[in-house]
């Protein structure tokens, strides 16, 4: 039981990590490759960390890799964004539900 929460604390940290520098790479700092760069090397690292861990959980990170690599220079509004990060949290939410009782 005590691992299962320090799994859960872990993927919501990375989530959280990797929403931040999406919404700093589009909204803040859209002209700044560096950040461009961090973010889409973060999303890949932990997805790929995800999917030697279990695929499962790689499956819920790629949906941010995606999403990072995505909205990158689209012009998005903060509104579109935000909608955006809840479909991404419920998606995350579901798929590590799914494998905490299905695959753990």
């Amino acid at each position: 039981m005590t691992l299962d929460i320090y799994f859960i604390m872990i993927v919501s940290t990375l989530y959280f990590i990797g929403s931040a520098l999406v919404v700093k790479t589009v909204i803040r700092e859209k002209n700044n490759p560096t950040y461009k760069w961090a973010s889409f090397i973060y999303h890949f690292v932990v997805m790929i960390i995800g999917f030697i861990y279990h695929p499962v959980v790689g499956l819920a990170f790629t949906f941010g890799f995606i999403r990072a690599v995505y909205v990158y220079g689209r012009g998005w509004k903060p509104k579109q964004l935000g909608i955006l990060e809840i479909i991404h949290v419920v998606f995350v939410t579901i798929v590590i539900s799914l494998f905490m009782v299905y695959f753990r």
